[in-house]
């Protein structure tokens, strides 16, 4: 094994076999990621287009490869539509109000297609967090979420609401 003193110290030997030969991730991107458990966060509140946003970003930190990242782009943007449909669907006797059953369906709904996004796109990012995790020297490998976590959640959360109240009153029935 090499590199003995410097990556394994505290590891799991588990992965060593595996993962001697990989570099560390921000070797080439030079910007340390997030942790996926804190974009949960960012799902459940912010929706599926911010999560969508910060899991691209993300991606790019932890060096995932294009075909995943673009297929992460592409369960973000399903989600989104998902998401307006549902909006769409639930808006038939026009917005709903709150306390009706569509309101809860959209509300819930939304939810549920942001953190089913999260869990698919966590999937595709956990190998290459792995790597990163298991070659990490610092004692704070992640970088902190809660600022970029909370502008992408109010602005694209934002953005994602206007695009399910367009859906409910704008496009004709």
């Amino acid at each position: 094994m090499s590199n003995d003193s410097k990556w394994h110290q505290n590891k799991n030997d588990l992965f060593t076999p595996s993962l001697d030969g990989i570099t560390q991730p921000t070797e080439k991107t030079g910007r340390r990621p997030w942790t996926t458990n804190a974009m949960f966060l960012v799902a459940f509140f912010g929706g599926v287009l911010a999560y969508t946003v910060i899991a691209c970003i993300n991606g790019k930190r932890l060096g995932v490869s294009k075909d995943k990242q673009l297929l992460s782009v592409l369960l973000g943007v399903l989600g989104l539509f998902a998401i307006v449909l549902l909006g769409y669907m639930s808006g038939v006797n026009g917005f709903p109000q709150r306390g009706t059953n569509e309101y809860n369906m959209l509300r819930f709904g939304g939810r549920i297609i942001s953190l089913l996004v999260y869990f698919a796109v966590t999937l595709l990012q956990k190998p290459m967090n792995r790597i990163y995790a298991y070659h990490s020297t610092n004692p704070q490998p992640y970088e902190s979420l809660l600022i970029p976590g909370i502008i992408a959640s109010v602005v694209l959360g934002v953005l994602q609401a206007v695009f399910v109240v367009f859906a409910i009153d704008f496009i004709p029935r």
